[in-house]
């Protein structure tokens, strides 16, 4: 939980061009502020069964892994969907999640057994390379890690990857929480910063006195150490409070 910015990838080339593809996306990743970018890598299940998966691979899958929803038997039910291929590398900004940027070919269908019979269900994931994942930016802005500085740097040089990616001939889509996006506002990005602090420190504050004395011990949130939670938390409860108890306007 935190302000993130999810992107999906869609891209209707074959294995060799997926691999230049997702090369160049890192050619310009190099060229952008990020701490760390790792090298590619590739993940083929052949090489799992053979033996010859690459250090890593277990990362890797697990991040190329989708998942599809389906109703069985009228339970709904989250199917993991991992590739048959997968190529990726990360990339890193202080504080902020490590962000995955890749290409990875699905199966058709999936079996699953659905009220005790054997079921082939369609993932729609097939016949095209994807990709789809998100990255918390939210804590590269905690004091410790550079402050609002260090977050705007985060959040920008994702959206400045994303933008290659277009670049490239790669479809598209951002789910961005607070709104960079599509209006590319930094004093609109720091204002959601601010305002997502507050509802996190409001959130793990109440949190915290619901489980009582032994809620530090159980509670491994990093919005607690920012130097302003307490403030942060009342701030997001006195604003709460307002809008519970403010009139509406009189009528005529």
């Amino acid at each position: 939980m935190g302000l993130s910015i999810g992107y999906e990838f869609r891209d209707g080339s074959r294995r060799a061009a997926a691999r230049r593809l997702v090369r160049a996306l890192r050619a310009r990743a190099l060229t952008l502020r990020f701490d760390r970018i790792s090298e590619i890598q590739e993940l083929d299940p052949a090489d799992a069964a053979s033996g010859d998966l690459e250090p890593g691979g277990g990362w890797l899958q697990l991040c190329a892994t989708r998942y599809v929803k389906h109703v069985c038997a009228g339970e709904e039910l989250w199917l993991d969907v991992p590739p048959l291929h997968a190529i990726v590398f990360s990339v890193h900004c202080e504080g902020a999640e490590t962000g995955s940027f890749g290409l990875a070919m699905y199966p058709t269908t999936i079996a699953h057994e659905c009220a005790g019979t054997p079921t082939a269900l369609p993932t729609e994931l097939g016949a095209t390379y994807s990709w789809s994942t998100c990255c918390k930016t939210q804590y590269a802005g905690l004091p410790q890690h550079g402050g609002i500085d260090n977050f705007v740097r985060a959040h920008r040089a994702l959206v400045d990857l994303l933008d290659a990616a277009i670049d490239l001939g790669l479809g598209v889509k951002v789910y961005d929480d607070a709104g960079f996006w599509k209006d590319r506002d930094e004093q609109k990005l720091i204002h959601k910063l601010n305002d997502w602090n507050r509802l996190i420190a409001a959130f793990v504050g109440t949190l915290k006195d619901s489980l009582g004395a032994d809620a530090d011990g159980r509670i491994a949130a990093p919005i607690r150490s920012h130097p302003a939670f307490e403030h942060l938390e009342a701030d997001a409860l006195l604003k709460r409070r307002n809008r519970r108890t403010k009139k509406p306007p009189a009528n005529g």
